[in-house]
């Protein structure tokens, strides 16, 4: 930095961050004399808040501490464009003041310092109250050992300022082409002191390759345009590495306009793109991830602006998301009457703040094809401001309505079909059993023998009707809870049933059922009666034996049935239980013991086959018992 201090720094952002630091009141104003910056130390001078100064007139407060004689000084200062130190009693800090006063073509910047305890200097221009010294060709002559050792003190709180916001001060004389840098830039870019070259190519030669034809340009239309210089690239330091670097420069000018110089601050922004360049990354991928989603995702704004359009959405407008954001539904939609209703839903969301779902919606794709979407919007403030915003992802259900559409259509069908064998099949059998009774009385002993095979294969029938019922009971009932049963009424009736419906078998209960209630429902009777059936008609033996008992733990019933039948083979026992599976010889439908295995898992129970004590099966159904 040059040790001239004719000129002030424009108070931007890094010079505030400077004069923030500096213990000393600082204050600076516009050519309209009001004020543009007021440190801290100011505002508690002035007695004011800081913010409450800014864009004020600055003149009511300096009169009212220095005097209207301030006016005139400050006014010469501005006229001359020269820095002029000024000292003057103030009766109302009961203090005397000096401050130094460093004009520019757009302003002036005052450093204030308390001098009481400091002998009075003898000037011709001390009229008792206040003394001003201009600033000459040779004023670092004229400025005695107190003014020296308060411009080191200010110098050094600038160094620690710098240091502190990772910045560098410069300055380039345009005309003698000189570049001063401030022991700040050397520390920025590891230089050792006193070995920068000190022209303006060598500055260039700091700077990055890639960005030195961009520096070069930018600078060149700032002098050309007479206008300040904002940019951020990269500097090579000492050893090689990139130093991103955010420039803030000021350019002053002779009266004619001539650029004369350049004053420069570069803040180390390296920490700053690192962060940005991490946001930058996690927003690319999150894009790769939500194009990546098959369903469609969109934001738009009230106006119906897409802010946000992934793949999926904007195939279906025959465009890419770049095409899509940015423009308005409307401009986008194949079929732009649609827009009304689809922008209805996004103000009903906006407006309420909360989110709404919708079941089933058309879009009209670009293609000419209509899609049938499951949509849920939600309310989304945009991020950085205040703007709100509809949020929203939708399904494409076309395929699956159009499945359920026809699974509706079979179970229809399957409904009609229960009907046909509950009541026309069942009646018939029914009939069939009535005509073998009545043919009893009527046959001799060999006619006897085929009537018994007519009632047999009769009563199978009815029992496989019932099962199929059974079956198309479980398919047509949506999901159901179980719930409370009582086991002992349910078993005791099916028990009672298969031995009237069964008079060549013998069955046996060890013990009395428990009674306790499980979880089920009431199709849990088809479930014994399966078992008895299974029991009895798959039998060898002349009179076949079944056994019943029931074991209950704090948790789970257990319900066994055993027979004496041919059993079931190791190999068997874990798929007995799969659709369509029959028995050695069996000449059933083999879904009896799959309807088992179906209801005991809607029950949360389980269900499998272990070797009887009688020699055949024992099939264990395992319920949990209702609280």
């Amino acid at each position: 930095m040059s040790s001239e201090t004719g000129d002030r720094l424009s108070p931007d952002a890094s010079a505030a961050q400077v004069f923030a630091r500096i213990d000393d009141p600082v204050v600076a104003l516009d050519g309209n004399w009001t004020f543009t910056f007021v440190n801290q130390q100011a505002a508690a001078l002035f007695g004011q808040d800081g913010d409450e100064l800014l864009g004020e007139c600055g003149w009511g407060p300096l009169e009212d501490l220095f005097g209207p004689s301030i006016r005139d000084d400050l006014q010469r200062a501005m006229e001359t464009q020269e820095s002029r130190r000024i000292e003057t009693d103030t009766a109302a800090l009961d203090a005397r003041v000096r401050f130094r006063a460093y004009p520019a073509p757009d302003g002036i910047t005052l450093c204030l310092r308390d001098v009481t305890a400091d002998p009075v200097p003898d000037s011709s221009e001390d009229d008792g109250h206040s003394s001003a010294i201009d600033g000459t060709a040779d004023g670092d002559a004229i400025i005695d050992a107190d003014e020296k050792q308060v411009l080191e003190d200010i110098s050094q709180r600038l160094s620690i300022a710098l240091e502190a916001a990772d910045a560098g001060a410069w300055e380039w004389d345009v005309q003698s082409d000189e570049v001063v840098w401030h022991e700040s830039m050397e520390r920025l870019l590891g230089s050792e002191p006193g070995t920068f070259e000190g022209t303006y190519d060598a500055f260039l030669k700091r700077i990055h390759p890639a960005d030195r034809d961009e520096v070069e340009t930018a600078m060149a239309k700032a002098l050309e345009r007479a206008e300040d210089l904002k940019l951020e690239f990269r500097f090579r330091d000492e050893c090689g590495d990139v130093v991103w670097s955010e420039t803030k420069a000021r350019l002053f000018t002779d009266e004619d306009g001539t650029p004369r110089r350049v004053v420069g601050v570069n803040i180390d922004v390296a920490d700053r793109r690192t962060s940005e360049g991490a946001a930058e990354r996690a927003r690319e991928e999150l894009r790769q991830v939500i194009d990546l989603v098959p369903d469609l995702i969109f934001a738009k704004n009230r106006e119906g602006e897409y802010l946000l359009a992934n793949e999926t959405t904007a195939n279906a407008y025959g465009l890419s998301p770049h095409e899509v954001e940015g423009r308005l539904e409307a401009e986008v939609l194949p079929e732009a009457s649609q827009h009304e209703a689809f922008q209805k839903d996004d103000l009903a969301v906006i407006d309420s703040g909360e989110p709404i779902e919708i079941q089933a919606e058309e879009l009209i794709t670009a293609d000419g094809e209509t899609r049938l979407l499951r949509t849920t919007k939600i309310p989304y403030e945009v991020i950085g401001t205040d703007e709100d915003a509809v949020l929203a992802y939708s399904r494409d259900i076309t395929d699956l309505d159009r499945y359920e559409r026809r699974l509706e259509a079979q179970r229809d069908d399957l409904t009609v079909i229960n009907q046909i064998v509950r009541h026309d099949v069942r009646n018939d059998l029914q009939l069939v059993l009535a005509y073998a009774e009545a043919l009893t009385d009527h046959v001799d002993e060999s006619g006897a023998a085929y009537v018994d095979q007519i009632r047999n294969a009769a009563h199978e029938a009815v029992d496989i009707t019932a099962t199929a019922r059974d079956m198309t009971d479980v398919l047509l009932r949506a999901e159901a809870t179980p719930v409370p049963i009582e086991l002992r009424s349910v078993l005791g009736d099916r028990i009672e049933h298969a031995r009237s419906s069964h008079q060549n078998a013998l069955i046996l209960t060890d013990g009395p059922i428990d009674d306790v209630r499980v979880l089920a429902d009431d199709m849990l009777e088809s479930v014994f009666r399966n078992l008895f059936q299974n029991a009895i008609v798959h039998s060898d033996t002349a009179v076949p034996e079944v056994r019943v008992s029931t074991t209950v733990t704090d948790d789970r019933a257990r319900i066994t049935i055993a027979d004496d039948g041919p059993g079931v083979s190791d190999a068997r026992k874990a798929e007995i239980f799969e659709e369509g599976i029959q028995g050695l010889e069996s000449g059933g439908t083999g879904i009896g013991l799959y309807l088992v295995r179906t209801l005991v898992d809607k029950y949360g129970g389980d269900v499998w086959v272990e070797n009887s004590d009688l020699g055949g099966a024992a099939f264990v159904v395992e319920l949990p018992r209702a609280p």
